[in-house]
């Protein structure tokens, strides 16, 4: 037999491997140039390196950065503005509100005018804490003794747009091996909140690490008619007369409301002018009485603006005040309770009210002097009826599916024509490049069937109705086709993975796969740190996985379809920042905090990432790293040592 290594100092090593198929292994790691003692790191082609215990790796907890030191030598970072970042961003808390204190005004303003810039020569990959916006879920999370605590919370960004602006980490594993390092504590916390993710999906509870597309094509929604009906919707209980439950406000693209049964419950319709939606509980609006006996005739007047200055002594005792008291002042207001579990009476005149302290943060009050942090105020809403919501660049609406391509031309065949938008001899300058642009086309039959001399064959009249009728299809599915992978952690200690491929033998549009496996119990122990590290084969089609723990290979996956990490088949204006995403501490949302243009709804149907990947690690998570080499067994082992030694000093 013939040596494996140049020599033979060392003995093959013969392991059968118990996990998800029996087979026998050939250990080839090499044993020549490395470092074994832990006495440093092992940073040869590392090219991300977060390490929440370092200064500019942490920004207060909202921020995670990468350091500078380490990058990808084939990263580009040229600068690039995101414009449209307003209608993704508020999903998942890179745009921060709260929707029962904000006005549609201020929402439509975030929404549509907010950017985000990556600047140039700036190559440090950043995470964010994600936020509930939608106050649906409530994401606790925090930096504490160096380390991220994540009791239902996690971090969240991208590390790509489009490859030749933005691009700082590798997003092709085809014949390549990626090595993911990380640090962390799995540790059962007591719990912050009742709202918790992994109480949604406790299947998902311990993903630790994600990376594919964060969401679904949120705009899907408004292409489907079947994704907008009552039924998808959330239409539980709203008032319980002691107040509101906030996680149960109307949940439509476009609804109003009918009341009736004493206004036991909403009923949703779908109109074409949500200007009348009633945003904000009868207690708000200028009525002579409250619900006057539950008798309603559907009319209500506007929220009427607080003065903010004027009223923040009365706001300030009402909101923070430990006893009833009687105020006399002369606008309605409210006050909520911690955590918005319901709204209290009305505060006003001939009014007495017991009004627990708020517990909302200044972040969400925006260019508001004088006023306490825990005051809420309401704008008045404006007529948004007649709005349409269009791309900033090219002015593509969001509510249809038409995807379009462009060319870049100075040919002066194409461009010299007798219309009156063509150039001539006469109007033309030297230098000139047109961009032109044309839909997709998302036909895929044959046209000699379809131009037939039958009744109801097209002609070459006719024939492009094909392609306006493709145009608008849109299959949700077939962008999370293997663009989705989650390492996690279960509560029997088994570390593994979970993958969302494709399966074409399942009819219909739907044909999700999920591959997963796990090594044996209690690998990762509680209450103790561990240094993971995960390997990723990538072949011409397949990829496989090696998972080591404290320096030790304890198990081996089965191949599985190559990851490919890819945009989604929608406009790039309208998917800024969705796709190439990684999350760390947790999964993915998906959609279960999706926000579109009325941002008081709330959706109950489960889409396929929110499904499979919509979870969070309970625990500490110190270290993340990216090696875009492969690492031998005894370098894993130095940085399992190095890490060791500087978790008992740091922690002794």
């Amino acid at each position: 037999m013939g040596n494996i290594l140049n020599n033979n100092r060392h003995n093959i090593k013969l392991n059968i491997n118990y996990d998800e198929y029996w087979d026998f292994f050939l250990n080839k790691d090499s044993y020549g140039s490395y470092v074994f003692d832990g006495s440093k790191l092992y940073d040869k082609c590392l090219i991300s390196y977060i390490d929440t215990s370092i200064g500019e790796c942490t920004v207060v907890d909202d921020w995670l950065y990468s350091t500078t030191s380490y990058k990808w030598e084939s990263g580009t970072s040229i600068g690039q503005t995101l414009y449209n970042v307003g209608y993704t961003g508020v999903d998942n808390g890179l745009i921060r509100f709260r929707k029962d204190r904000i006005s549609n005004a201020e929402f439509i303003k975030l929404f549509s005018e907010s950017d985000f810039t990556f600047e140039k020569d700036d190559y440090r990959l950043k995470l964010h804490a994600i936020s509930g916006n939608t106050m649906k879920y409530e994401y606790p999370l925090r930096i504490e003794n160096g380390s991220a605590r994540c009791n239902g919370g996690f971090y969240q960004g991208v590390f790509k747009t489009e490859c030749d602006k933005y691009q700082i980490l590798p997003s092709s594993l085809y014949n390549d091996i990626w090595d993911f390092e990380f640090v962390l504590k799995r540790e059962e916390f007591e719990r912050e909140s009742d709202k918790m993710l992994n109480d949604a999906h406790p299947n998902n509870k311990g993903i630790f690490f994600f990376i594919g597309t964060r969401a679904e094509n949120k705009w899907s929604m408004l292409y489907d008619e079947s994704l907008t009906s009552a039924d998808t919707m959330d239409t539980g209980d709203v008032f319980d007369y002691d107040g509101m439950d906030c996680d149960q406000l109307s949940p439509s693209r476009f609804t109003n409301v009918d009341w009736y049964d004493k206004l036991e419950y909403w009923r949703v319709r779908p109109i074409d002018n949500y200007v009348d939606y009633i945003y904000y509980p009868q207690s708000m609006y200028n009525t002579e009485e409250y619900f006057d006996d539950y008798a309603f005739d559907g009319e209500f007047e506007k929220p009427i603006i607080i003065n903010n200055r004027k009223y923040a002594k009365e706001l300030k005792d009402c909101c923070s005040c430990t006893k009833e008291t009687e105020y006399i002042i002369t606008t309605q207001l409210r006050c909520c309770c911690s955590k918005c579990r319901h709204i209290n009476k009305v505060v006003g005149i001939r009014n007495k009210s017991y009004c627990p302290s708020c517990l909302f943060g200044s972040d969400y009050l925006a260019d508001v002097d004088d006023m306490p942090y825990d005051i809420d105020y309401v704008q008045p809403e404006i007529d948004i009826s007649m709005f349409e919501y269009q791309t900033a660049k090219d002015g593509i609406p969001l509510n249809k599916y038409r995807r379009y391509t462009s060319i870049f031309t100075d040919n002066k065949f194409l461009l010299f024509h007798k219309r009156k938008d063509g150039f001539n001899v006469f109007n033309w300058v030297e230098d000139t490049v047109v961009e032109y642009r044309m839909l997709k086309n998302n036909f895929k039959g044959n046209l000699f069937l379809y131009m037939n001399k039958t009744k109801t064959g097209y002609t070459v009249f006719n024939i492009d109705e094909l392609y306006e009728k493709n145009a608008e299809k849109y299959d949700i599915y077939e962008d999370l086709y293997n663009n989705a992978l989650a390492f996690r952690i279960t509560d029997k200690g088994e570390i593994g993975y979970r993958y969302l491929s494709v399966d074409c033998e399942i009819s219909g549009d739907n044909k999700i796969k999920i591959y997963e496996g796990y090594s044996k119990e209690n690998i990762i122990k509680d209450k103790q740190w561990h240094v993971v590290h995960i390997k990723a084969y990538g072949g011409i089609n397949t990829m496989y996985f090696k998972f080591y723990v404290d320096g030790r290979l304890k198990y081996i996956t089965a191949e599985m379809p190559l990851l490919n990490l890819r945009e989604l088949r929608e406009e790039k204006e309208k998917q800024e920042l969705v796709p190439f995403n990684i999350s760390l501490g947790g999964g993915s949302q998906g959609l279960c905090d999706v926000i579109l243009p009325n941002y008081m709804m709330t959706y109950s149907k489960v889409f396929p990432i929110e499904e499979y990947f919509g979870g969070t690690f309970i625990g500490y998570i110190k270290i993340f790293r990216w090696y875009n080499c492969t690492m031998e067994l005894m370098n894993i082992r130095n940085n399992y040592n190095y890490e060791i030694k500087k978790i008992k000093t740091y922690y002794k």
